[in-house]
């Protein structure tokens, strides 16, 4: 029945001890406690505040099913192990699990409860252990004692985090079978279309969602990557309705841009901008502003907003809006130039034969600086 072996002829504990021992560093993560904690849980944090690491390990071993019961000695070592995961002592999780399973055994008996199962294999799934945590997932599968529907879609999860989305849509959808209410299920299956190009199907899987802000955005998302940006932009628009988030309003710009509603892309990532600064939606509103011509107004928001790209974009953006700044520099003063030259010379047309040539060089200036600009 073990998941994990544990060579239970050795001191329970002594494996565990020594590898925290050797682990041990200043500064780690303790997560806090309710005031109203059972009295082995608030022993193990207070040991564990005190550094007193060991020991506070030792604490749950020394103890008995009359003094503990199974619901709080549970609690107490799951708590543990999330310090242990937070620390990044994963192999010592995964012993202090397995050894904790077998202390339920030893001190309860049967019923067995089968809680620190499920949890070895979310600290597996947790730590990019997938294929481990998927073991675990389909032993409780065979043994029965969890919702099938849950562990489905947690191995749905661990195949699609392995790219094996044949799997992973195979397990999300007996998920759903077994839950129609798993929403969670649903919103991975059409990730999962996503991810293989399938939007047609992924968008057929969110509109079976409830109307809500997460529906909105996936759907926009599908949109926008299948190039349907008019549809994107609705369900954009919606999920704004709900939550005008400084993302939406990004997604919502960049899918204005692409349908060509420039002046609207532009208000959008101002607005986006206004409720939160980010480095993406300053990128997306810079490039446009140098798209439409606008290279000082590209200049005045980099300027202004540079600590939020990474260093390459700030390098790159600084070199691209310089090289602009200057084309238009040196296009303006070409055709001054042009303009004062002819001024002074004499129309070659009168009047009510055509335009004149100073008429002529304006339009011709004004096509050349439009073109200076791109």
């Amino acid at each position: 029945m073990d998941l994990l072996k544990v060579d239970k002829k050795a001191p329970l504990f002594s494996a565990l001890g020594s590898a925290i021992s050797k682990a041990i560093r200043p500064n780690m993560h303790l997560e806090k406690i309710p005031s109203k904690s059972s009295a082995i849980k608030t022993k193990v944090y207070e040991l564990l505040s005190k550094d007193f690491r060991i020991e506070a390990f030792d604490a749950l071993t020394e103890f008995s099913s009359s003094e503990v019961s199974i619901k709080d000695y549970i609690d107490a070592v799951l708590y543990a192990a999330r310090f242990l995961l937070a620390n990044k002592l994963n192999n010592e999780c995964y012993l202090f699990l397995a050894v904790a399973q077998s202390r339920v055994e030893a001190t309860y008996g049967s019923p067995f409860d089968y809680t620190l199962y499920e949890e070895t294999g979310n600290m597996f799934y947790l730590t990019k252990n997938y294929q481990d945590a998927i073991r675990v997932y389909e032993k409780l599968m065979e043994i029965g004692e969890r919702n099938p529907a849950i562990l489905n879609f947690n191995m749905g999860m661990c195949y699609q985090e392995l790219n094996n989305y044949p799997l992973a849509i195979q397990s999300f959808l007996k998920s759903i079978n077994l839950d129609a209410s798993f929403t969670k299920a649903a919103v991975a299956l059409g990730q999962c279309y996503n991810s293989l190009g399938q939007y047609d199907k992924a968008i057929g899987t969110f509109k079976q969602l409830p109307d809500c802000l997460e529906a909105y955005v996936l759907m926009g998302n599908a949109y926008f990557f299948m190039k349907n940006y008019e549809d994107a932009i609705v369900q954009y628009m919606k999920a704004i309705s709900i939550n005008p988030s400084a993302g939406m309003y990004n997604n919502l710009g960049a899918s204005l841009k692409k349908a060509g509603l420039l002046q609207d892309a532009i208000f959008a990532f101002h607005d986006s901008l206004a409720l939160e600064s980010s480095g993406d939606t300053v990128a997306n509103l810079i490039t446009l502003y140098i798209e439409v011509g606008k290279p000082d107004e590209a200049e005045k928001l980099y300027q202004s907003s540079k600590k939020f790209l990474s260093n390459q974009d700030s390098k790159f953006f600084g070199k691209l809006i310089g090289e602009k700044v200057e084309r238009m520099r040196r296009a303006t003063m070409i055709m001054n130039k042009a303009v004062m030259a002819f001024s002074k010379s004499p129309s070659v047309n009168p009047p009510s034969e055509g335009p004149s040539v100073n008429e002529a060089v304006g339009k011709a200036a004004n096509i050349f600086m439009k073109k200076m600009r791109k």
